[in-house]
């Protein structure tokens, strides 16, 4: 796995409704300029990926793609990453 995404937090946790079906995000300690550069090149391989149907497999969370579009996100969006903060 790549180290600019992280598995998410329902991942580790015991009891997790989520945790079988393992989501990975963005790791927020990835934050030198070099890191940034290497976000920007996954985020046009992933376009990439997207226009000519190519799958790529990286399971990311629909929190990810809402926020991605501009979709209004909710509380069950969180619910998937992490049980724990939204109880």
């Amino acid at each position: 796995c790549l180290p600019y995404f992280i598995p998410v937090p329902n991942a580790f946790a015991k009891g997790a409704s989520s945790r079988e079906n393992c989501k990975f995000t963005i790791n927020p300690s990835r934050t030198s300029l070099s890191d940034l550069k290497m976000y920007r090149f996954l985020g046009h391989l992933m376009g990439m990926a997207i226009r000519s149907r190519v799958l790529l497999p990286l399971d990311l969370p629909p929190l990810f793609w809402k926020y991605l579009v501009g979709v209004p996100l909710s509380l069950e969006d969180l619910l998937l990453i992490d049980e724990h903060t939204h109880n």
